[in-house]
């Protein structure tokens, strides 16, 4: 690196604290920055000037990398544009930079900077489609959703004229990060990022994620098979994935995917090539990134692709139970006879078999006196879907089969956490649900999910 880093953070270490507990913005250490910044291309002139946003800069090391890189790489005109709110760290970024200048200036690179002490997503739209490499770990706070916010939320969404619901921009801040940036590369710019797994499969992400595959080519990612990994320094123990996009440019046939135990990226470092159509699938008006950790994963990906019929061409349909507990209050008890209706919720959900008992005092029972206050559904052979596993749960997701011959009621209560499977047409036969529920029970559904959603780990 230009700089030694590790004395700044020695210097500035409360400062820093401050800020992550502020904005949930975890900086990237040395190593870390020098890894994203390899993910740089160029096809670029040597004699033209390369252009690097840095938004959400924090001590800007990440700028200091990709300066780095474009030296390595040949390139001697590099102007940057940091973005940074806090002003004891805009300080610091220039106090640094000038450094950085004084180290250059016996050569013939020519380095400009520009730094702006303000909010990056009251972003300024002169710049959009002008940076040829966006380099961030954006906070990752989650977004208030109050009046106000919301009025200056479209505001911006104004302004740049983007088409994005707001729903997604209530979410999380890095997606908006991620965003903006994608608006001010250039065409073919590179957008590199350290985030959250969840954009790649969120539902909460689906107009950012249409957008992103939509406008942008994704080239690399790189995974760490431990979440404890990467801020460990803050105790921060989150799935978290680097990812280069590249702007305005067709999707690669292949996909570089890689993954190291940690940053010790010299270690324990596996990479390979993978079909872009095995991690890249548009189900059901969506778009969801797949990210299988190994050969297994990929297998499965593959293997349910191939797939014809959804649940609709089957006459299957899925819903939520209708129940919540909570809301559900003096409707519901533990005291129980034998004619009692049944709540089923999570507990009661084991592989292949649901358990309810009258006699379990953990198990909850529906008051006949209120039941028409409530949405039961009639016992019949059902599929239920336990998609909250336990921790020590080695499957992903849980199904059971809802047997009426188990029950003396006519009807059940099913809650809220759970999802039900059913036949839109008639009622299925007892080996149509057991066989249904042994299916998603089955290694190959289980490593599909974990490829394609985000699973807690170590």
């Amino acid at each position: 690196m230009l700089t030694d880093y590790s004395e700044i953070r020695k210097i500035h270490k409360k400062k820093f604290s401050e800020q992550e507990r502020a904005w949930c913005q975890f900086f990237s250490d040395e190593a870390l920055a020098t890894f994203m910044a390899s993910f740089i291309k160029l096809n670029k002139e040597e004699n033209q000037t390369i252009r690097i946003l840095d938004a959400g800069a924090g001590d800007a090391i990440l700028a200091y990398a990709a300066v780095q890189r474009c030296l390595d790489l040949g390139y001697k005109n590099i102007e940057v544009c940091l973005y940074e709110i806090d002003k004891d760290l805009i300080k610091l970024i220039d106090s640094n930079f000038k450094f950085l200048l004084k180290k250059l200036s016996k050569t013939k690179t020519r380095l400009k900077y520009h730094i702006f002490n303000k909010d990056f997503l009251n972003f300024d739209p002169k710049h959009s489609n002008s940076f040829d490499i966006a380099i961030i770990n954006p906070p990752f706070k989650k977004t208030r959703s109050s009046k106000q916010d919301t009025v200056a939320q479209n505001e911006i969404l104004q302004s740049c004229e983007q088409k994005i619901n707001t729903t997604s921009l209530y979410t999380n801040h890095y997606v908006d990060f991620m965003s903006l940036c994608l608006d001010y590369l250039n065409h073919s710019g590179q957008l590199i990022s350290i985030t959250p797994r969840s954009f790649t499969s969120g539902a909460y992400f689906k107009n950012f994620r249409n957008k992103l595959l939509k406008e942008s080519n994704l080239e690399a990612m790189h995974l760490f098979s431990s979440r404890k990994s990467i801020f460990k320094s803050n105790s921060i123990y989150q799935e978290n994935i680097i990812c280069k996009f590249i702007k305005g440019v067709k999707q690669n046939s292949l996909i570089s995917l890689s993954c190291s135990a940690d940053m010790d990226f010299n270690k324990s470092f596996t990479q390979k090539k993978l079909p872009n159509k095995l991690l890249i699938k548009s189900l059901v008006n969506d778009n969801f990134i797949f990210i299988p950790e190994n050969n297994a994963q990929a297998k499965a990906i593959k293997e349910l692709q191939k797939f014809e019929d959804g649940f609709d061409n089957l006459a299957l349909s899925i819903n939520t139970g209708p129940v919540v507990p909570f809301r559900a209050k003096g409707l519901l008890s533990k005291v129980k006879h034998k004619n009692s209706i049944p709540l089923l919720g999570l507990n009661n959900v084991d592989m292949l078999a649901v358990n309810w008992s009258e006699y379990n005092k953990n198990d909850w029972a529906i008051l006949r006196k209120t039941q028409e206050k409530l949405k039961l559904v009639k016992s019949s052979f059902m599929v239920l879907l336990r998609r909250f596993a336990p921790k020590d749960s080695p499957k992903r997701i849980i199904a059971a089969v809802v047997n009426p011959e188990n029950f003396n009621s006519d009807f059940l209560g099913i809650e809220n956490h759970l999802n039900l499977i059913s036949k839109n047409d008639r009622e299925f036969t007892k080996y149509e649900a057991y066989g249904l529920a042994a299916f998603l029970n089955s290694s190959l559904v289980d490593n599909y999910f974990r490829a394609l959603f985000i699973v807690t780990g170590k």
